[in-house]
């Protein structure tokens, strides 16, 4: 499978996500709006081809996403 090319700001959140943080915290950690961060979220769900934040956690941590 090719990697799916994520924005480093995509990868950052996805990391932070993974980490077990809520919008919230990303967004005051990003200095974003939480919708921002609902956003990059919806499209890296969408770029993976997975449909919720569990899976999402399960791509990352397998190394699928080629996430840092």
């Amino acid at each position: 499978m090719d990697p799916v090319p994520l924005s480093a700001r995509e990868r950052e959140i996805v990391a932070w996500m993974a980490e077990g943080m809520t919008n919230r915290q990303i967004s005051e950690l990003a200095f974003v709006s939480e919708n921002m961060v609902h956003q990059h979220l919806k499209r890296v769900l969408r770029k993976l081809n997975v449909h919720s934040r569990a899976e999402l956690v399960q791509v990352t941590w397998q190394g699928a996403a080629d996430l840092p």
